[in-house]
């Protein structure tokens, strides 16, 4: 079984869950207290302590003493404390406009993906595997869930209205005055043969990338290459057609590996933790000087510069609409982090 988790979980899907992914349920009986209430709903004492050693096993992984890490964890506690009840928040409001149910849908596809790619023949197994390697699966899920929720009520409370207020002559406006941010970036289209280390040697995973490169270059159709060997779980729909990308966003990785690379033309293997890629540039795009008015990308653009103001007064207007009661003992550290940067709205807080 020492393939369960060569593959790199962490790593390679958990990287996003820095903080709360490597945490394990303490041991130790907890006498819950509630820490503060958030409408109908309340923070507790257990959920603290879950999150404050999740936050203390990821400074240690950094680099950390755990006595420094504790150190630095008791000193945020109020910052702490204060996210947990924006994040209860936003979780009440993405349940009110019935963003509940998508974002279940895609914490399970999440974990089936993750369990196909890892050739595990159930979630069971998967489980069991994340608990080898020190993750908690119900605490990944959570985390999961309360990063997805965020994202689609953020979407769909501000980020489309800001996308879609926008008049035409604003995006003419704004098009003429920041044309040189509307230039033809340089552009890869991909597709991937991904070779999984899990069960494998390591080396010979590496030799047999460096063969299937040699034969993709020697002319050896990619799309029945990929049929081959990929270990992607949706190979026969996607061709191991990745997407388009922009150059310059890509991850490092595969940022260099490609680079110079023209239609065509296939890159090195390029080495990640949990397996080998072998990547083809389907189509190349170069960079230019010229700009054309896509309305859609202006309004974009515009959303990107604006959403994130727009995300905080969105945050200060649904703390005033919530009833929020801190503890007593945990005011005082937790009240600072509840105003908004840009807004001296408080919480309600009473004893």
């Amino acid at each position: 079984m020492k393939y369960l988790f060569k593959i790199s979980f962490v790593a390679a899907m958990l990287s996003a869950l820095a903080l709360a992914s490597f945490a394990q349920e303490t041991q130790e009986t907890i006498v819950d207290e509630v820490i503060a209430q958030v409408n109908e709903d309340v923070i507790t004492l257990s959920q603290v302590k879950r999150e404050k050693k999740a936050l203390i096993d990821e400074f240690v992984r950094q680099g950390k003493t755990r006595e420094e890490a504790e150190k630095e964890v008791v000193e945020k506690e109020g910052q702490l404390i204060a996210n947990l009840i924006r994040e209860e928040m936003i979780r009440q409001k993405g349940v009110e406009i019935g963003v509940d149910k998508s974002v279940e849908t895609e914490i399970n596809q999440r974990l089936l993906k993750l369990m196909n790619e890892n050739k595990l023949k159930s979630l069971n197994d998967l489980y069991a595997a994340m608990r080898s390697q020190g993750v908690d699966p119900e605490l990944l899920k959570e985390t999961w869930r309360s990063q997805l929720m965020q994202q689609q009520v953020y979407f769909q409370l501000v980020d489309l209205v800001v996308y879609w207020e926008t008049s035409d002559q604003e995006l003419k406006d704004y098009f003429k005055a920041n044309e040189a941010k509307f230039n033809q970036k340089e552009m890869v289209k991909l597709s991937e043969i991904f070779l999984a280390f899990a069960g494998k040697n390591e080396a010979e995973v590496e030799k047999l990338a460096s063969d299937i490169v040699k034969r993709a270059r020697d002319g050896e159709d990619f799309s029945k290459l990929v049929a081959e060997y990929s270990d992607r779980p949706d190979k026969a729909t996607s061709n191991g057609f990745v997407g388009e990308f922009e150059y310059e966003a890509l991850n490092e990785n595969i940022k260099t590996g490609v680079k110079g690379l023209r239609t065509g033309d296939i890159a090195d293997p390029i080495k990640l933790d949990i397996g080998m890629e072998i990547i083809r540039v389907d189509q190349y795009t170069p960079a230019s000087t010229e700009s054309n008015f896509d309305e859609n990308v202006v309004r974009r653009a515009i959303m990107l510069e604006r959403a994130p103001k727009r995300r905080v007064k969105f945050l200060t207007k649904l703390q005033e609409d919530s009833y929020i009661k801190i503890r007593e003992t945990y005011r005082g550290a937790v009240m600072p982090f509840l105003t908004a940067p840009s807004d001296e709205t408080t919480a309600s807080s009473e004893s």
